[in-house]
């Protein structure tokens, strides 16, 4: 079975989790208008008014400093490590209007509501897109890039001997649901294999095959052991990608959902 080619390792994680944006999008819909319950709360209906009527005209439009989407800050959250977040809205009517910095204490109750649910979801998925990106980044093989030097006559030297994932096979054996992610041609051959894949010895950054999968404790930078918790923790992670990823294969010709807010 072929090799992955260096293009394809270094693509592979990014590929992965624009289908699990996808999913994101699909699954935690945004059920508020932010124009309406958002962006149009900072105005006064006489502002309002005269912003529609200047936005009517060519003139009013070039009048006023005009933008694809605003944004709103959010309350900072206790034990956030990003500190405060923000969130960016697109006008879902297409027209420009001038970007505003709003702030979550000036949204009603109503909306607050509504958007907390949202953002809940959204960071709870962001936790797990950042696992899921991480995962599929360290199970490819490193030691193409890491064991390469160049010198007066091109590149030298090679990959570590049972160093990460090499070949479909080998995926397919340790997460066989990221078998509808990998090229076309790769899925049949792995399909109609005849020989199973030798498993790698070691995958950075998380140690065995076993200890991958959850099955076994793992260590951290410093050589600590994982605890029970922490284990049963990852498993739960672990088990959630998992089902994610039986869901994201059956969306994968879905488009993206246009207009969706971004978070930060």
């Amino acid at each position: 079975m072929s090799r992955f080619k260096k293009e394809f390792r270094d693509c592979f994680a990014n590929r992965v989790t624009k289908h699990f944006d996808k999913y994101c999008e699909i699954t935690n819909p945004v059920k508020f208008d932010a124009l309406h319950d958002i962006y149009k709360e900072a105005f006064t209906s006489r502002e309002w008014s005269a912003m529609d009527i200047l936005l009517g005209t060519s003139l009013g439009q070039e009048c006023l400093e005009a933008s694809d989407s605003f944004i709103l800050n959010l309350p900072s959250a206790s034990g956030d490590i990003h500190g405060q977040r923000r969130v960016t809205f697109g006008f879902s009517d297409g027209i420009k209007r001038p970007c505003l910095n709003l702030e979550y204490s000036e949204l009603n109750a109503d909306t607050q509501a509504k958007l907390d649910m949202w953002v809940k979801k959204t960071l709870n998925l962001k936790i797990l897109r950042q696992e899921l990106w991480h995962r599929c980044d360290r199970l490819l093989d490193w030691g193409w890039e890491r064991n390469r030097s160049y010198g007066a006559n091109g590149w030298y030297g090679g990959p570590e001997p049972g160093q990460g994932c090499n070949t479909p096979g080998q995926v397919y054996r340790i997460w066989p649901e990221l078998l509808p992610f990998l090229p076309v041609d790769d899925r049949g051959n792995v399909r109609n294999a005849s020989v199973k894949s030798r498993l790698p010895d070691v995958i950075i950054g998380y140690g065995t095959v076993e200890q991958f999968l959850c099955k076994q404790h793992s260590y951290n930078d410093e050589g600590e052991e994982q605890s029970d918790e922490e284990l049963a923790f990852a498993r739960r992670k672990f088990d959630a990608l998992t089902h994610i990823l039986v869901q994201m294969s059956l969306v994968i010709d879905v488009p993206r959902v246009r207009g969706y807010p971004s978070i930060y």
